[in-house]
């Protein structure tokens, strides 16, 4: 298994669509501040308008169906099916490798390498939004579903559900990279996994009347907490009426289970497949 782990290190950082979408997160994750920065400097409201911080844009920047998120289950899904069709695969399983530990590999492997690629662009994003706007823990932050202060440990819970969020993308793009071997029918399906579970809830919950809806989402979607947080009005007045973001414990708990059964789910079946099917 270490043989294995340090040979896909080695290939990985002399990978050049890995070195390619570095570049590209990096320029995407300038590209976003700036129009972030525009939108906040254009909008006519009553209301300061304040989206470039190191708060709004690490919410941002943490949602995988915006702009950077997609590329990253795109390119490990293309970086396993290249594992296959260049023979790599083969070459482990003739050295004696079992091909449970292979298929370990691959899922240790593209987790550390969906960690590297979305780390890049979270804290580049949050870089540049604390030089800009600065970092209040607690302060103002605007969501893709609105704006309000975050709750006291709002933060940390967000980037560990952000952790176990893409341990099931990981899954899910091995599993299929491993089921279909062919980059055409892999990435179609990882992106619907994504758009199904990201923005599905998102545009839902701007809707009334689906509480329901969204009180089952939390319970069987993997990422809703990390695309719809709680957001709780407090005050009596319009003058003393505050809004706050909020991830509640049972929330934090529930996505934190989800996202373990998916990913175990997954990488169960993954294996399965993987062992049982002969690789050319």
């Amino acid at each position: 298994m270490i043989r294995l782990l340090k040979a896909f290190r080695y290939k990985l950082f002399r990978d050049l669509t890995f070195r390619i979408t570095l570049i590209i997160g990096a320029g995407l994750a300038v590209m976003m501040t700036l129009v972030y920065l525009l939108m906040e400097h254009t909008a006519s409201s009553e209301i300061p308008f304040k989206i470039c911080t190191g708060q709004s844009l690490l919410v941002l920047a943490t949602n995988p169906a915006e702009g950077f998120g997609y590329s990253v289950p795109i390119n490990l899904c293309t970086f396993i099916v290249l594992e296959f069709t260049s023979g790599t695969i083969r070459n482990k399983i003739i050295a004696g490798n079992s091909k449970f530990k292979i298929y370990a590999s691959l899922f240790i492997s593209g987790l550390i390498f969906a960690i590297l690629l979305m780390g890049m662009y979270i804290a580049l994003t949050f870089g540049l939004g604390c030089a800009i706007g600065g970092f209040n823990p607690e302060g103002l932050a605007y969501t893709m579903m609105g704006g309000g202060q975050l709750a006291a440990g709002f933060v940390p819970k967000l980037l560990v559900i952000t952790l176990v969020s893409y341990l099931t993308i990981t899954s899910i793009a091995v599993f299929a990279a491993t089921l279909f071997r062919n980059i055409g029918p892999c990435i179609p399906v990882v992106i619907c996994f994504i758009m199904i579970f990201a923005l599905v809830p998102m545009m839902v919950g701007m809707a009334p009347g689906m509480e329901k809806f969204m009180e089952v989402s939390s319970y069987i979607n993997p990422l809703h907490s990390l695309v719809c947080f709680t957001q709780n009005v407090v005050g009596e007045t319009p003058e003393t009426m505050k809004s706050y973001i909020n991830i509640d414990n049972m929330a934090f708990l529930r996505s934190i289970i989800c996202n373990l059964v998916y990913t175990s789910i997954f990488f169960a079946l993954g294996a399965r497949l993987f062992v049982k099917r002969d690789v050319k």
